[in-house]
Parts: structure tokens; sequence; C-alpha cells
């Protein structure tokens, strides 16, 4: 009998779809509560965020926008950012022994940790939402979702071209890795995590605004709350920022290929 020929897109997606049940089993398969803790960890620090801010400045919302919903959206689009950037930095290092079949390639194990970190953001996002909205009754406004929508796409972009930058170069220099997630932790305290961007003063404000994150955030809380100033912050960066950080990803990824399957 004939074996039966297999298009390259079915390959790609019978190999992505083997990541993807080997990435959960790896991330959350050895832990019990692995999946209860997708939820937990983001929450816990929500709630520790919320309370440290309504200790500093008192329990007045932003803008219309209670303290925990206020947080919560900053620090969900930071922490998946953070996830996916990070995340993906040890995606080809780690799964280089399968290099060794001709149908894994590189480029598709950071793939699949884009998705895998994709569909966590959502699920997790959802539950909050709704617990938000059910147990601790602070409701969640979604006054624009298209454009809510169109911000996550944008974020993923972003976050998926550095990402992939980062595996490449973290793979053929590990020493660069290591350093990367250093440098990520300021981004909380420089992302509007835990302030709107108006609250900064105007003479810092332009060297905040580099940071597509900042945009990604702000542009967040004004889709889904309508009254927030969020007009210093732009969707054409954030958008010319994916672009960016996406040609750039796949650029470097085509030109070290063959460096990072003989490695």
């Amino acid at each position: 009998m004939a074996l039966k020929h297999r298009t390259p897109f079915q390959v790609f997606r019978s190999v992505i779809f083997a990541l993807l049940v080997r990435e959960l089993k790896t991330r959350f398969g050895k832990y019990r509560l692995g999946y209860v803790w997708a939820v937990l960890e983001p929450m816990t620090m929500i709630i520790i965020l919320a309370l440290v801010m309504t200790y500093l400045r008192g329990s007045e919302p932003w803008f219309n926008i209670p303290v925990p919903v206020f947080i919560g959206i900053g620090f969900l689009l930071y922490n998946f950012w953070q996830s996916l950037a990070m995340r993906a930095a040890g995606a080809i290092s780690s799964n280089d022994g399968l290099f060794g079949y001709r149908q894994v390639k590189p480029y598709d194990t950071v793939f699949a940790r884009g998705i895998l970190e994709t569909i966590v953001v959502v699920f997790v996002a959802a539950i909050l939402v709704w617990l938000a909205d059910w147990f601790f009754n602070l409701g969640v406004a979604f006054n624009d979702p298209l454009r809510a929508m169109l911000v996550f796409i944008l974020l993923v972009g972003f976050s998926y071209g550095l990402g992939l930058i980062i595996a490449v170069f973290g793979a053929l220099q590990p020493e660069f890795a290591k350093i990367i997630p250093m440098l990520s932790r300021p981004m909380l305290f420089i992302s509007g995590v835990m302030f709107p961007l108006v609250a900064v003063p105007e003479n810092l404000r332009p060297y905040l605004l580099w940071n597509p994150l900042l945009h990604a955030i702000e542009q967040m809380r004004y889709s889904l709350y309508p009254q927030y100033p969020a007009q210093d912050t732009s969707m054409m960066y954030l958008a010319g920022a994916a672009l960016v950080t996406l040609a750039a990803g796949h650029i470097v990824y085509q030109a070290k290929r063959q460096r990072l399957i003989a490695s």
C-alpha cells in the first residue's frame, strides 16, 4: 500500500500539535495544581499590587476604573508580554534534541510556545474577568471589544517578534538568554502597569512613550473604558512596533537557521 503523501502545511500542523502537547505536559503536567496555578499566580500578583497601590494612594478609582481592574489590565498584558518573549528565549535550546527529525524546525518550537502562551493568557483573562464580576463584584466594562481585540493581536505580534529574536540569539549565545530576563524586569515599572501615563510628569513622558508595551496597556484601558485618557499613546505606534519586530525576528531566523540546526 502506498504511503499517503502529506503537504508541507499538514506536516507543519502535526509538528505544532505535537509540540503543544509536549509543552503542556512539561509546563503543567508535573504539578498537581499546574493548571490552577496558571490562574492563581497572576491573580495573586494583581491582588498584591492592588493592595500596595490602595495603601499608597487610597481606594479612589483611576478615572472610574476600580483599582484591582486597573492593575489587572496592566499586569495581565505585561505578564503575557514577558511570558511570551522570555519563554521563547529557551524554546530552541531546550528542544534542540528534536532537530534530528527533519520535520521539526527550530522555528516550530518558538511558534508552538507562542500559541501556548496566547491560549493561556486568553483562558486566564476570561477566568479573572468572571471572578472580578461574580465574586468581587467589580464590573469590567467592554466599551469597544473590537478595538480591545486589535490591541491584543498587535501585542501578540510585537511579543512574538521579540521572542523570536531572543530565541535565535539565545540559542547561539547562552549568555544573551540569561541577560535579557534581567533587563525585562524594570518593564513592570515603566509600562504603566500601576499608574496611568497622565500621572507621570510631562517632561518624562516622551521617554516612556518609546515603550510599545505602555501603548498596548493604555490603549487596552481606553478600549474598555472610554473615559480613560490615552490620547498620548497610539495604535499606529503599537502596530509599527509589531511589524518591525516580526520582520526583524523572521529575518534574523532565516539568516541564522542553518547555524541553529547545526548547533
